[in-house]
């Protein structure tokens, strides 16, 4: 059971490694690591089947360091506040948040210090609300959906691994319709970057359907998080899930 946030354990390289070995793995697939790891690949994947996601626009290192405005500009149609994201790191680490255009340059060089490749993502309005899978393709088991409400002002570091940082509320606070409509859109995520094994699918609710977030291949499982919550909720304690991702693992590697 690989339990790893970011690069060289959350994006497929040690899941390469243990499929060359023949050993089975529990936790997500190699196919949708490494898609779910890269936040701009993870929207060009979710918006080639329809499914909605906040505006943006990706910069790399080597448009940067030839016209750093024309960058720039390309942010501006994104209004404020900004959302600036590696687009391969987890745990959100180098994720800053700007309200001021002025600010964008120096929080652009600083994602590009730890990623040659990063996300500028426009603010999506409303509350978060998370959903976990675990499964296969056909038919995945998904959880309650849980509401998260956060203290400070961005998810960043801190913010995801600390208990006093988050206030989510399983389940979340909608009618049933609304419920349903969230884990139908984490499915079609789910099935749009070829998950199996588990993974946590963040969205927020746009007047005419969810917007995806992002995706959390290896979410948090403390006792607090909310994946975990949201599992425990219809049932499913800490013990019996991960019997679920191991037998799910089992079941993957005689198949393939």
């Amino acid at each position: 059971m690989p339990v790893f946030h970011g690069q060289g354990g959350e994006d497929g390289s040690i899941q390469g490694l243990l499929e060359f070995l023949g050993l089975p793995y529990g936790g997500c697939n190699l196919e949708g690591l490494a898609l779910g790891i890269d936040k701009i690949l993870t929207k060009q994947c979710c918006e080639a089947v329809g499914l909605a996601v906040a505006p943006w626009t990706a910069i790399d290192s080597a448009a940067w360091g030839k016209d750093p405005a024309a960058c720039l500009e390309r942010c501006r149609p994104l209004g404020l506040p900004l959302f600036i994201k590696p687009a391969r790191l987890g745990s959100s680490i180098g994720l800053s948040r700007v309200t001021r255009f002025e600010d964008l340059a120096p929080a652009i060089q600083a994602a590009l210090n730890r990623d040659s490749r990063i996300l500028i993502e426009a603010q999506a309005q409303g509350i978060e609300y998370v959903t976990g899978i675990v499964g296969n393709q056909a038919q995945p088991l998904i959880s309650a959906v849980a509401e998260s409400t956060l203290r400070s002002d961005s998810y960043d570091y801190e913010a995801k691994d600390s208990a006093d940082a988050l206030d989510d509320i399983v389940p979340a606070r909608l009618d049933a319709d609304t419920t349903a409509q969230l884990q139908d859109f984490a499915l079609k995520v789910w099935r749009a970057l070829d998950m199996r094994g588990l993974a946590r699918i963040d969205c927020f609710l746009g007047p005419q359907s969810p917007i995806l977030n992002e995706v959390n291949t290896m979410p948090g499982l403390s006792a607090w998080a909310p994946f975990v919550m949201a599992w425990r909720h219809i049932g499913v304690n800490a013990p019996d899930l991960m019997d679920l991702i191991v037998q799910e693992a089992l079941n993957r590697s005689l198949v393939r």
